[in-house]
């Protein structure tokens, strides 16, 4: 029907072969086609009125092979930004006598002191002496800059994981409709088989990985350069946004101490 008759399919379907495959529910689609577009802003509000829109907040840890290794959903967006990290099991579990069950505190080089082992986190968090954020401002010392740019090396690895999630999972496009318990499934849900993929196309020639082939993710040349992967051309206007500050900007001497000498290791 859909190579002979598009006016024969859009009448039956009521909807474009385009949007039949743009991963949106029956739902959003009803109020795509029932709104018009003089009634479109009263038809938004009534929906954001009688239907509540809640952001949660979805922390994970991932590994070098862009896999989760941890995560924490159900964080709802009506709490403070700081309070989130803080309640969430994550935060309760690195607050407390390390439940992560992190490896023992190791040597960088000999003579040294012993270094925590420590989450690469951007600026959205609070330095502690299990996370570690880049030093503020734009104007730093070449030291701090160099400090700045190993970590964001290694942060890319989740920021490329929660790309990859986004692109190939088109729940995430936008909002899901549902509620909260089932929207935290179907987050669960992505994660497992985004994991589940991932293992089985390591095992497989990369010219046969169809879920994330080799230009799906970042690249790093030569000279440092970034060759920016496939994934950021799937998800402009993807409905996963950036956190803001979990936590205060203050910490103790310790985690200070534990980043300046971190930050003297990478400028050797």
């Amino acid at each position: 029907m859909k190579l002979t008759d598009s006016d024969k399919y859009f009448n039956y379907l009521r909807m474009s072969s385009e949007n039949f495959v743009s991963g949106d529910s029956m739902v959003t689609i009803s109020y795509a086609f029932r709104i018009g577009t003089s009634t479109c802003e009263i038809g938004i509000n009534i929906f954001l009125t009688t239907r509540a829109v809640t952001v949660l907040f979805f922390l994970a840890l991932c590994d070098a092979s862009y896999k989760f290794t941890l995560v924490d959903i159900g964080a709802e967006g009506r709490h403070s930004d700081g309070g989130i990290f803080r309640n969430s099991d994550i935060g309760k579990m690195l607050s407390s006598e390390n439940n992560l069950h992190l490896p023992s505190p190791s040597f960088l080089e000999y003579g040294g002191d012993a270094i925590n082992y420590y989450i690469a986190a951007d600026e959205a968090f609070p330095l502690t002496l299990n996370i570690m954020r880049p030093y503020p401002g734009r104007y730093l010392a070449q030291d701090k800059r160099i400090f700045n740019y190993r970590l964001s090396r290694g942060r890319r690895v989740i920021e490329n994981t929660f790309g990859i999630l986004a692109a190939r999972w088109r729940i995430y496009r936008k909002p899901i409709i549902s509620s909260l318990s089932t929207a935290d499934g179907i987050i669960k849900a992505t994660v497992c088989l985004h994991n589940w993929l991932m293992i089985y196309e390591s095992k497989i020639k990369s010219e046969y990985r169809h879920y994330c082939p080799s230009n799906f993710i970042d690249r790093e040349k030569d000279d440092g350069a970034i060759n920016e992967g496939d994934w950021r051309k799937e998800t402009n206007g993807a409905n996963l946004c950036h956190i803001n500050r979990m936590g205060a900007n203050m910490y103790g001497k310790n985690a200070f101490t534990m980043r300046e000498q971190i930050k003297s290791y990478f400028f050797v």
